[in-house]
């Protein structure tokens, strides 16, 4: 829980753009002024002076920009692209790819998800298809090979960063769906640890 004078709580909601206000306690007694209490700026403006604690869900959390499944994870409509691959020269890469893969509902060709699975055997030459298994050719599904391979296959291969310009993936959507797998699925075998 953190403390602060109000007109410093005040100037950090409004400039963070965090959605409806949390319930306060005042400093002495620490209970609830009211319980599930949301207030707008205006409203806390209005409160007592003095120093308020303040909790949403543990800390203050940016609004969330993805939309979520049923089960809670994050969704992405992501574009296939044939004849397509994605360099992901480092672990960390990898796997951040799998998790936005595994978003967009996409499987490796085996079925399974992609962050169930440690496929960066080429190390830095390691490439996955983008959404169409370039073997089996089916759409959804991905494989992974060197870059040697798909450079022979004449297929275009694309770094991290051009494939999510082509999605339209911010770094915010990256961090969304990074901090739910850490939270949901840190032990994910795409993570290699």
């Amino acid at each position: 829980m953190s403390t602060m004078d109000y007109k410093e709580f005040l100037k950090e909601w409004k400039e963070q753009k965090y959605g409806d206000m949390p319930a306060l306690y005042p400093d002495a007694n620490k209970k609830k002024v009211k319980a599930g209490l949301k207030m707008s700026v205006e409203q806390i403006a209005r409160l007592p002076k003095g120093k308020f604690h303040f909790h949403v869900a543990d800390k203050l959390e940016e609004k969330k920009i993805l939309e979520y499944d049923k089960n809670g994870k994050p969704k992405l409509n992501l574009t296939l692209l044939e004849k397509t691959a994605v360099h992901t020269p480092t672990p960390e890469d990898y796997d951040t790819l799998l998790q936005v893969y595994e978003c967009g509902g996409w499987r490796w060709a085996g079925k399974t998800f992609p962050t169930s699975y440690l496929n960066w055997k080429y190390e830095d030459k390691t490439c996955i298809d983008v959404g169409v298994s370039y073997l089996a050719k089916r759409k959804g599904e991905f494989g992974f090979a060197g870059i040697n391979f798909y450079n022979k296959e004449k297929c275009k291969i694309i770094s991290l960063q051009e494939f999510y310009n082509i999605q339209k993936i911010t770094p915010q959507m990256i961090k969304e769906i990074n901090d739910w797998f850490e939270k949901y699925k840190p032990n994910r075998v795409s993570k290699g640890e």
